[in-house]
């Protein structure tokens, strides 16, 4: 049962729910979880969506643990062939983050911080960039299994660029040129206070990038472990609680209903073509599946109706680093 009289605050613009009058909303879950929030509560001050009953770290670990979210078991190469999917959003992700760099004038020579870095592609596209050199990539991972995977592919294919991965960001040392955060905010309870530590890790003029869905029990059967449901106003209101100006923040990708997370959207003809494409891309080239995806996914693609919120901020002036 939920405890109607205990009090909730917005992560992001610090209003206090009210218990049994707050607009609600079924949490989308088709899991079989022992714990799980029941329902979305929103923000009436910025629209933020909360799930409820929060789930504590400890909770949040053994669900992860349960639900078989690390997922690999043994170190390989990380490639885009094996990972078409994956690449063509980062390429994507780091295009609007480049672009915005190119635009200011930026140094050239780039440090970068990666924190939930997955398969690293978001660093392989950096370093890939002709008008940026990437000067020093640190992943931040929890999989001790994909740590090592990115390890051995960062030995292998990037040697030139000085490379670290790290369990935590608390083991890292020094300040960054752009810190990239894509889609880990959705997942805590309580972002604000991991907000801090990483804006602590931007250089004076350094740049966070953070990528989140749009709203995405709109149209997905299961949302969990999503803990936020963000709109571009709380977005912004959660930058600025932090000491962050956000300088950028768009909408990308299909729209809600036609994504290829919507099982109802996607027609029976599209779903096909995806799974056979999938199937194949280990003897297709590489290039084909990154492209094929991008426009599936629409990874690219500005749309006001997208299901991906992208921003970039930087420090309030005043602010100082770590």
């Amino acid at each position: 049962m939920i405890n109607e009289t205990m009090l909730l605050t917005c992560p992001a613009c610090a209003w206090e729910f009210e218990g049994a009058s707050d607009e609600t909303i079924s949490y989308p879950c088709d899991e079989s979880l022992d714990a799980c929030p029941q329902e979305i509560r929103f923000c009436q001050q910025c629209g933020l969506g909360v799930a409820y009953p929060l789930l504590s770290d400890e909770q949040l670990e053994k669900l992860y643990q349960k639900g078989q979210y690390w997922q690999d078991s043994e170190t390989k190469i990380l490639t885009a062939r094996e990972y078409p999917g994956r690449c063509a959003v980062a390429q994507a992700q780091w295009k609007f983050i480049s672009i915005y760099l190119n635009n200011q004038g930026n140094k050239k020579e780039i440090s970068v911080l990666d924190v939930g870095a997955g398969q690293g592609f978001l660093g392989m596209a950096a370093a890939k960039d002709k008008q940026l050199r990437l000067e020093r990539y640190c992943a931040v991972e929890a999989d001790p299994y994909l740590r090592g995977s990115l390890i051995k592919t960062w030995e292998k294919s990037f040697s030139y660029v000085r490379f670290e991965a790290s369990e935590s960001v608390s083991t890292l040392e020094g300040t960054f040129d752009v810190v990239i955060l894509s889609h880990i905010i959705e997942h805590l309870p309580d972002p604000k206070m991991f907000l801090k530590e990483v804006v602590g890790r931007l250089n004076p003029d350094g740049v966070l990038f953070v990528d989140v869905p749009y709203q995405d029990y709109r149209f997905k059967s299961n949302v969990f472990p999503h803990l936020l449901f963000f709109n571009e106003e709380n977005l912004r209101k959660l930058f600025k609680a932090v000491g962050l100006r956000a300088e950028v923040v768009e909408r990308f990708g299909k729209d809600g209903a036609k994504a290829f997370i919507n099982s109802k959207g996607t027609s029976p003809k599209e779903k096909l073509i995806v799974r056979i494409v999938y199937k194949l891309r280990k003897w297709l080239p590489a290039s084909f599946s990154v492209w094929f995806f991008d426009r599936h996914l629409g990874a690219s693609f500005r749309n006001p109706q997208g299901i991906w919120i992208r921003a970039l901020a930087k420090r309030s002036e005043g602010r100082k680093s770590l």
